[in-house]
This record gives structure tokens, sequence and C-alpha cells, in this order.
């Protein structure tokens, strides 16, 4: 049980009429202080310690020390708990448990983005994260699942499904899914923000009705509560793969089982009935005598219990008793651990400490863990599990149906402030295979921790290694061990334009209001080469957020929350050159905090269903549209399109991108605006007002055309320095009287 001790603060400060700091203290916080204290307190913080005090109900006014409850065996609610509270001589005055997070291990701990002026993270990312595979960024609150992402990630068999699915349905969380694996898999060793598939389980209201949707004020949740979370979070995410109809994706992780009804008088069956699921909640024995995990994962698995229930043979209610009979076992075992109860983290607790104590030396060195490496599940004729460490009987041995080895995949664990409970962060030690391991480095089977876009090489000591004191383990995945062929090669089965088609260009639903734009023909399939300009727009759900520094400064901490709101694709070649043939509205169904119709052109009730008179679409079908024309090979020309191909969660690749905003540019030398470059250039003056995709990709067009007489010419150097000369003497800016 951790226990915090708390003293008085002492300041320099000295009120000299101390009467008078008493009176004023007693009624800015209702508390009466005996006058001796004010002499030695900082008033300010005084008074504002008070009201905390008064302000937040854990706090009451008793005479003990306040001790946290995350060590205790009782289970915690929806929040920190602390009990009895003061040993502060003067009564009343409370202080928050200190920080102890200096006693995490540093690849364990949340790496904090810091935002400059511009709102560009100032980190360096590469410095984080020095291997082969995607780091994901924490961009929002909602971010947490990132660990699990990439725990269902690195396991081929669910990794090639999903990124094989595509389905009609909108919308469909696999899909989006689909869409960000796709993107983790063409970015090796960068960072990709999960947006898209975040705002997909926002506007879920299965996932809000489970709490999976935290609101920016749930920056500080205890460690039970995110626990909880997260192992609700993989189960939802598991029945999804259900929810799809996919056989081959559902069957990965189901564990197939019935529960069977008797009655406990007659002994006749009562019921029979599927009991199928996706995860495994662990339950335990009471008492702290030594068991190990195997025994306690089996227990869990057959699942026995008694009910009252109606028996036809004795013809009155009888006792009955419930057994689940495992049918088949899944590829995929996960494991949730229950540890969001008191109860449960003092059995690991035991269990651990007895592991120690039958260390030779009364040490863990060896880097025993009650987590095993491996286990054996044995299924027998009955429906019942026996563990591999299980004594069977010749009769028992001949029932043996399967025997199933397991391997450990994933450890997801909570990282908790030891000395305030609050939960820091959700990492991952993860157990990437020697398949998938060969595309960035030798095949060979190697542990990583993932903890958001920070990625570290483990050994499986250390991943199996708990800490209770800051690391809780929260779910476990198990890996059915397969006979591979070791010639055998690792398969990525994206989703390619034949999955999508032709047809994915083609109007879909509006309003009925006329189209900004024009279908390509039957004549006008995109290929490989071919040119189209492109610009979107975007709308602010939730405003950045920023914080006062010790330097008196404020400094940005979290971005703001953007969605694509339109997107705008024009014809780069041919006689109908510059002709839209995509101007999707993106239907949103989150409160939108900033339309920015200055420079989205976006104005109130363009993207609600229920008003608009645009050519409304889902996020879905422009993705599918976009990424149809990076499959087919098409160069994409605009102006800074790099923050709108994030946005869009697509990758494209660099020769398939023509951006103005770089062509441009002096090496080292700030970036030049469109509308300033469309003056220069082209005699033209643009976005007037507000801005318009389809003007912005067509002058983006334009300046290309320039740019390819310059190159013609070979005179590039030339223009780009007297360019800079000129964009220099008129402030960078358009000159006002035009």
């Amino acid at each position: 049980m951790a226990t915090f001790n708390f003293n008085s603060p002492m300041h320099e400060f000295q009120p000299q009429n101390q009467i008078f700091w008493s009176t004023a203290l007693n009624y800015a916080s209702g508390i009466e202080l005996p006058d001796q204290h004010c002499a030695n307190l900082n008033v300010a913080s005084t008074v504002f310690e008070a009201q905390s005090s008064l302000e937040y109900p854990g706090w009451t006014e008793n005479h003990e020390e306040p001790t946290f409850k995350f060590d205790r065996n009782e289970t915690s609610g929806n929040g920190p708990e602390y009990e009895t509270s003061v040993s502060n001589e003067w009564i009343g005055i409370q202080q928050w448990p200190e920080s102890q997070i200096d006693e995490i291990p540093e690849p364990y701990r949340k790496v904090v983005i810091q935002y400059g002026k511009s709102g560009l993270p100032q980190i360096n990312f590469h410095q984080y994260n020095r291997t082969g595979f995607c780091g994901l960024q924490d961009c929002s609150t909602d971010a947490f699942p990132n660990a699990m992402i990439q725990a269902l990630y690195f396991q081929e068999a669910i990794r090639d499904l999903v990124l094989s699915h595509s389905c009609n349905v909108d919308p469909c969380l696999v899909c989006e899914l689909s869409f960000l694996f796709h993107k983790m898999d063409q970015s090796p060793g960068f960072v990709c923000q999960s947006n898209n598939f975040q705002r997909a389980i926002r506007t879920s209201q299965e996932a809000l009705a489970l709490g999976l949707v935290l609101t920016e004020s749930s920056t500080s949740i205890d460690g039970f509560t995110m626990i909880g979370l997260v192992q609700t979070w993989n189960r939802f995410m598991l029945e999804q793969f259900h929810a799809i109809d996919d056989r081959l994706l559902g069957k990965q992780c189901e564990i197939q089982a019935v529960k069977v009804t008797k009655c406990a008088s007659c002994k006749g069956c009562l019921s029979v009935e599927y009991d199928n699921d996706n995860v495994c909640n662990l339950t335990y024995p009471t008492g702290s005598k030594k068991t190990h995990f195997e025994d306690v994962l089996v227990a869990s698995l057959n699942c026995v219990g008694t009910k009252p229930s109606w028996c036809g043979l004795c013809r009155h209610f009888q006792m009955a008793n419930q057994r689940r009979q495992i049918q088949c076992l899944p590829s995929s075992l996960t494991v949730n651990t229950g540890l969001d109860q008191g109860t449960n983290l003092e059995f690991w607790r035991d269990q651990c400490a007895q592991l120690v104590t039958s260390s030779k030396g009364g040490n863990n060195e060896s880097g025993q863990s009650w987590i095993p490496e491996r286990l054996t599940l044995r299924q027998l004729a009955n429906g019942h599990l026996k563990g591999g460490s299980d004594d069977l009987s010749p009769l028992e041995r001949e029932e043996i149906l399967e025997d199933v080895q397991y391997e450990l995949h994933t450890v997801c664990s909570t990282i908790v402030d030891p000395g305030t409970g609050q939960a820091l962060n959700v990492v991952a030690a993860i157990n990437v295979g020697d398949f998938y391991h060969a595309r960035v480095g030798s095949p060979v089977s190697q542990w990583y921790l993932f903890n958001d876009f920070s990625i570290d090489p483990i050994n499986v000591s250390e991943a199996r290694r708990i800490n209770l004191e800051w690391q809780v383990p929260t779910s476990l995945v198990y890996r059915r061990q397969m006979n591979r062929v070791s010639s055998e090669q690792p398969q990525i089965v994206p989703v390619s334009t034949s999955s999508f088609g032709f047809e994915v260009l083609s109007p879909t639903w509006g309003h009925g209001s006329p189209l900004t734009f024009l279908p390509l023909a039957v004549d006008e399939v995109p290929s490989a080469g071919d040119l189209v300009a492109l610009d979107a727009e975007f709308v602010t759900l939730k405003p950045e957020q920023k914080s006062l520094v010790e330097d008196g400064c404020w400094r940005t901490v979290r971005l703001a929350q953007r969605a694509v709101a339109r997107v705008t694709c024009l014809r780069g070649q041919g006689p109908m050159t510059g002709v839209p043939f995509v101007d999707d509205y993106i239907s949103c169904q989150e409160e939108i905090f900033d339309h920015v119709t200055e420079y989205s052109g976006i104005y109130p009730g363009d993207l609600d269903p229920t008003t608009s008179t645009k050519y409304l679409t889902s996020m879905k079908t422009t993705y599918k549209r976009i990424r149809y024309l990076v499959d087919a090979g098409c160069i994409f020309v605009g102006h800074g399109l790099k923050n709108d191909f994030d946005m869009l969660n697509i990758v494209v690749p660099v020769e398939q991108v023509v951006d103005t905003v770089h062509l441009f540019q002096l090496p080292n030398r700030r970036l030049l605006s469109l509308k300033f470059l469309a003056w220069y250039f082209l005699d033209k003056i643009i976005q007037v007002g507000t801005h318009d995709p389809t003007e912005d990709a067509a002058t983006a067009l334009e300046l290309f055309q320039r740019y390819r007489e310059f190159e013609a010419l070979n005179n590039v150097p030339e223009v780009l320095c007297q360019l800079y000369k000129d964009a220099q003497a008129n402030q960078w800016r358009v000159p006002r009287q035009l």
C-alpha cells in the first residue's frame, strides 16, 4: 500500500498583519485556520489549496494520512479515491499526491510532443524510432488504443485479412482499420496518425455506449479506469470482425464453445446453448496459494458455475450446474487480465512475490515471470480443457482431441504514475514474427516495445517482466504455433484498384442539387502518368490546447483537431483540362467548432446531411476515390499536398506528387503562398473573399505548366532567384492596391 506524507509548505513571504490574513483566508475558503500558520504560508497558494480541498470531494477532514486506493483490495469506482486525510497541524488544507514518474523507465514513459509557434512538432521522431516499423502519434485523447492497434497489426493472419477487406457498408470500422493498416504498411520507420479511424470510433453509437469515446476533459484518468477501457476496446474491436460477416477474420480470435446446464439433483441436461466469445476474461481463485497462470487460464475457459433453474424431471426449481465445453480453440487467444479489480491485482502481487521468494537467493534476476512464454491447452473429447502441467489419467489421455501449443505474442500494459495512480499511457510489448521482421531486418523473431511513436527493441525477459508499482498487464495475446515451411515468405494482401474499381468515381448520393463536377466518362479511365490537380479543405472540430509554462509563455500542448470537409480533383490533361471530376463535401456528424469559412469556403450547414444542398459523401467514399487514383499511378498536382494527404490518411509515392510549394522554393528559404505565386506568374488574383478548392487546384495546375516552360528554357534557377527578390520587396504578399 502506497502511503503519501505531506508537509505544510514554508515560504519566505511573511505577511505583516497576521490577523488580517487569517480573516481573509477564513472568508475565501470557508475554513477557519489558526493564525500562527498564516505567517508561514504563501497566501495565494494557500487560498487555492483550501478551495481545492472543498471542491474535490475525494478529500475529507480527518487526521490520517491520505492513501491512494490503487493498491487496495477494494474495487475502484470511476476515478481515484482517497482515504481519510490530513496529517497537517492545521485542518482543512490538502495537497494532491506528488507524481513519481521518475521511477518509471524512460522507454515506458509517455513522450509529450512540444509544438512551436507555427504548430509544427518540436521533436525528432527518428530519435524515438530507429526501427523499420511505423509508429502511431498521440494526436487526441482518443488515441489510447494505439498500442492495441499495433498488436492487431503484427498478428499476420489478422493483418492480411484486414488489409484485404473491402465492403460497401458505411460506416465500417474494419474498413477504416484496413485503411490505417495500409498507411502503416507503406510508411516503414515513419509516424502515422490514426485520425480517421478514431473519428469513425467517435461516431459509433456502440463505442459511445461503451464509454470508449473520451472527452477533452478526460485528460486525467485513474489506472483502474484505463485498464477497463483497454479491455473493453479489445472486446469491442474483435466483435467488429464478426459484424462484417467475414468468417475467416471472425474465427481468428473466436473461442467456440457451448454452455451445458445440468440439474444438480437428477443430473439431467436442462439446456445446451452456444457460448462463443472473442476474449477470455481471467477469473481468479480466492486465497494466496501459489498458482500457475496456465491453471487460471484453463479454469477461466472452462467457466464452471451454478444457478437456479426449472427441472422438468424433478418438476420444481433446482440448483443447476453450468459448465462450458470448448469446441474449438482460436488461432489468436486474447486474454483480459481483469486487473481493474483491486482483489485481482492483489492476487497478481501475491503470485509475483511468491515467485521471487522461490527464486534462488530470493531475487528474480533470472527474469522469471508469472506470465508464461509458452503454454499448452489440451482439448478432451468431453469438451473439457486441461493444462499442459495437469496430470492426466490414462482414460483422459485417450480422450485428447487436440494438443494446442501457444506462444506469447503481446503483453499490453497500462503505465500508472506510482505516486498519484493516474494512468499515463498504454504500451505493448510485441513479438514481431520472423516473416514480417524480414521486411525490415533479418528474418528472426524479435520483441519490441511500442509506446505510440516510440519503438525500442527488447528481449523476451523484459517483455514478460512486470513491475506492478507502475506497470499493470492489461491484455495478453497468445498465438497458436503452426508448422510452417521455412521457405515461406510473408504475404501482404492490400486492397488493390481492382477491389475498388472505376465505378468508385461515379456519383453515389446527394440531395438532388446540380453537380458541381463532371464525372469521368468511360473513355477517361485514369492510367499511370495522368495528371490530377487536387485540393482539400478542412474544418476545426476542436480548438488547440495551450498551457502557460514556467517561462510565462503560452505553449501549444495539443494541436487543433481538424476534419476533411471538401476534396476536389480536376482533369490535368486533354480537351477538358481544369474541369473537376470529383468535388466531394464530406458529411460530418460531429459538432464543428469552427468552419474556418475564410480559408475553407465551408459554411454552417454545408456538411449537415439534414440541411446541406451540396453533394455529400462519406469519408470512406472519398478515401476510396483518391486511393483508386493513387493505385492507378496518377500524378497529383497541388499546393501543400503533404498536409492534404496526411489528413486523408493516404500515402502517395513521392514520384506521384508535384507540389508547387516546393517547385517554386529556393533551398532553405521560406515557402511562398499560392496567392502570391498566382499573382506573380499568372497575373491572377485568387482567394478573394474565401478559398475555393476548384480555383486553387486549377491555379496549381497552371503554375506547374509554367514551371515546365521554365524547364524547357533551362532558366529555373534565375527565375526563382528573381522571384524571391521581388517577393521580399513586396513583404511576401500581393500588393494591396491590386
